[in-house]
């Protein structure tokens, strides 16, 4: 992709030419299940996994996911604990 930067000195944000891309091309390699890492600019990660579309459905935001996902991780830490000391 071709970046193309603005004329306007004042407003210096860089375009780019999507001619060529192809309609669905991410969203087809998002949809096999696989997980995504992104870096951003300032080094930090964040991590995309995509869910299938009936469990999408049961959470309302990202961060409810995150939050049921933390709650499923600490109690399996509890388990995997109390086996421990048995």
């Amino acid at each position: 992709m071709k970046a193309i930067i603005s004329e306007d000195k004042d407003f210096e944000i860089p375009e780019f030419d999507f001619t060529r891309a192809v309609p669905g091309g991410f969203a087809e390699r998002c949809a096999d299940g696989t997980m995504w890492t992104i870096t951003r600019l300032t080094g930090e990660k964040d991590v995309y996994v995509s869910l299938d579309a009936d469990v999408a459905k049961q959470f309302r935001s990202p961060k409810s996911v995150n939050d049921a996902l933390r709650r499923a991780i600490k109690s399996e830490a509890k388990k995997k604990s109390k086996l421990g000391q048995q």
